[in-house]
């Protein structure tokens, strides 16, 4: 193997906020071996914000924009990836998420450029009808076929993608890489309030729900009089949120993106938070939730159970339930003293034992990338 590698991570999204961007961003925080040189694309339109952000050392990026699925945005997406990838000689692509992974596949395949893919989950399985599900499903397979190696954050893809009548030509490439979070040693002391305060966390878009939350939240305050709400993060959906929010007076501060301090202090400010969101991968968000003994209540979909333990980390309701039901679900959880200092107890050994980023998490991806190169270089 030569002395520097150029190793890109590959993904879709702006850089600046979003699951995605952290696992990258907090990847890429891990001890990287001398022998790497790391680089991560991020949006070129957005890119004060990303620099702003503070998610990635300025000296690791490289700007381009990718633009959403159709047969001529995917050959340019290509051209435009290529062209990056030659620029900057990257010996190896690190895809993350489905549409970065269709991109190092075509590469692979037309020019050979070895790729590693993280899935972040089946995109499939969050499709609603079978003509979408059959299509995604396609596409996932074609992108592990030709992958050097193909990495699951959570066991339930994995085991989904073992369980493939295609498994005979990649489940030698199949490998688990569990997710986890380095946090401080310590959470703020909760501070003692009248009020018990819940929190949202996540993008202001459609697939987070934040007009469903919104809607608990308003019922919630008609039991409760006793709570407050708080949404964490930015997006497209700021405006018409704040509107109907400020119309139903409702008892929720939107605050915008927050500084990883200024997050942490709201945690250990806030009694639980509640998930609205469609559907999620692993969110890094939860895990930041139990740093701050917070149980977590949600809805039921896909993959839910891979990070909630239904009445040990929080609770599960239903995926058809009101926003009316879940309200009355909530103020019965915050009534029962008992129930809910056991399980802020559990969550806060949970993270510990099981969720804290030891410094070792990501060596799994350093040793796949020794041993691609090393058949290259």
């Amino acid at each position: 193997m030569r002395k520097n590698i150029n190793i890109l991570h590959l993904h879709s999204g702006i850089g600046d906020s979003g699951g995605i961007a952290n696992y990258i961003s907090n990847l890429l925080q891990a001890k990287t071996p001398s022998s790497f040189n790391i680089f991560v694309t991020c949006s070129k339109k957005k890119n004060k914000k990303v620099k702003n952000s503070g998610l990635f050392d300025e000296s690791k990026l490289l700007f381009i924009d990718l633009d959403r699925y159709n047969i001529f945005s995917l050959f340019l997406n290509f051209l435009r990836v290529n062209t990056l990838v030659r620029n900057n000689s990257i010996d190896l692509i690190h895809a993350h998420a489905l549409r970065s992974g269709l991109l190092a596949c075509l590469n692979k395949i037309l020019f050979s450029q070895i790729y590693i893919y993280t899935n972040h989950g089946l995109r499939f399985t969050q499709k609603n009808t079978i003509p979408k599900k059959i299509i995604f499903y396609l596409y996932e397979t074609l992108i592990i076929i030709f992958s050097n190696y193909t990495c699951c954050i959570r066991k339930i893809d994995y085991q989904k993608l073992l369980d493939s009548p295609f498994n005979i030509f990649f489940k030698h490439k199949l490998k688990l890489v569990k997710t986890k979070l380095k946090m401080p040693k310590y959470c703020f002391l909760k501070k003692q309030s009248k009020k018990l305060k819940i929190v949202g966390i996540g993008s202001l878009i459609q697939v987070k729900r934040p007009f469903l939350f919104l809607e608990i939240i308003v019922e919630l305050y008609k039991l409760n009089k006793n709570i407050d709400a708080i949404w964490i993060g930015d997006g497209e959906l700021k405006n018409s949120i704040l509107e109907k929010s400020n119309k139903l007076n409702a008892p929720i501060k939107w605050l915008g993106h927050l500084s990883k301090n200024d997050l942490q202090r709201y945690l250990g400010e806030s009694y639980l938070t509640l998930l609205t969101s469609e559907f999620e991968v692993f969110p890094l968000s939860i895990i930041e939730s139990y740093w701050g003994g917070l149980p977590v209540i949600s809805l039921d979909f896909f993959g839910v159970n891979e990070f909630i333990k239904d009445q040990k980390t929080g609770l599960i309701l239903p995926s058809t339930s009101t926003p009316n039901f879940i309200a009355h679900e909530i103020n019965n959880f915050l009534n029962n003293n008992v129930k809910s200092n056991k399980m802020n107890n559990y969550i806060t050994s949970y993270f510990w034992d099981e969720l804290y980023d030891n410094g070792k998490s990501y060596e799994l991806y350093f040793h796949l990338y020794k041993s691609i190169l090393k058949k290259y270089f």
